[in-house]
């Protein structure tokens, strides 16, 4: 036989070396899903580049949610950053004001949180403006829907497109979505603790180096042990929160009140 002269060391260093160059596609899925709280600085170049085109293959609303569940679940923005530019993605937060400088209205927001920043994913040819948000708790005298707006500097860049969290958030009105404002539901009834929404924007042209954006969560609540429920009414007028935008109006009945938390940011093409 003319395989009889193959020692057994030979098969089993062959064998090993196989082991090796496959060992990273077996591990791929799993080490992304994890990326907020991994170290990929040691990772070879071969596995980087597996992990890269699961990132280009996800849909839109597959990037989206995997950005929001990776920047929720990390303790470190920095190496998330980090981390996921070694397989393309580019994440950004770059505040327009600090913390401090964000107004909260009305009745305090008990813990509620809205977080915005910006992310590209690789292969695409538009910029993703996400707006995480978390509300503490849950509704004791449920009203109309919570309402999410997402600011861009429409003078500077176009509309692409947006994203939802399905059974969590919804497109509430597109009439000014071109011109620098979304507006989203959040299905607050439905008790969850945190959401997200997106808008997906491109510079209008080489010459822009910045583009503003922004967001307000508006969170509506009975004063009375009556309950309501729906999509709270919205009219527009003026300038939103960041320029280039439209202003919004969360309108709300004598039995309901609310208040709001903003958060902004700026795109560096």
């Amino acid at each position: 036989m003319k395989f009889k002269n193959i020692s057994i060391k030979t098969v089993a260093v062959t064998l090993l070396i196989l082991l090796i160059c496959n060992l990273p596609v077996y591990a791929s899925t799993a080490q992304l899903q994890d990326i907020s709280n991994m170290d990929y600085s040691n990772l070879p170049s071969k596995q980087l580049k597996v992990l890269e085109n699961e990132v280009i293959n996800m849909s839109s609303d597959e990037y989206d949610e995997f950005i929001h569940n990776n920047v929720i679940a990390t303790d470190d923005f920095t190496l998330l950053q980090k981390n996921l530019s070694k397989v393309g993605v580019e994440l950004s937060k770059n505040k327009i004001i600090t913390e401090d400088q964000i107004g909260i209205l009305a009745v305090p927001a008990s813990g509620s949180t809205i977080n915005t920043y910006n992310s590209r994913q690789p292969g695409a040819n538009y910029e993703t403006i996400h707006c995480d948000f978390t509300l503490k708790y849950g509704e004791s005298r449920p009203a109309t829907y919570d309402v999410i707006i997402i600011y861009y500097d429409s003078t500077k860049a176009d509309y692409h497109s947006y994203g939802t969290q399905s059974g969590v958030t919804s497109l509430k009105t597109a009439a000014n979505i071109t011109k620098g404002t979304g507006v989203f539901n959040f299905f607050d009834t439905n008790y969850r603790k945190n959401g997200y929404c997106t808008i997906r924007i491109q510079r209008k042209n080489q010459g822009v180096t910045r583009v503003n954006y922004g967001a307000d969560f508006v969170h509506t609540y009975n004063t009375t042990s009556t309950s309501t429920s729906g999509s709270a009414n919205v009219s527009f007028g003026g300038t939103g929160t960041i320029g280039g935008s439209v202003g919004v109006n969360v309108k709300i009945s004598s039995a309901e009140s609310k208040w709001s938390i903003a958060d902004t940011g700026y795109w560096k093409p």
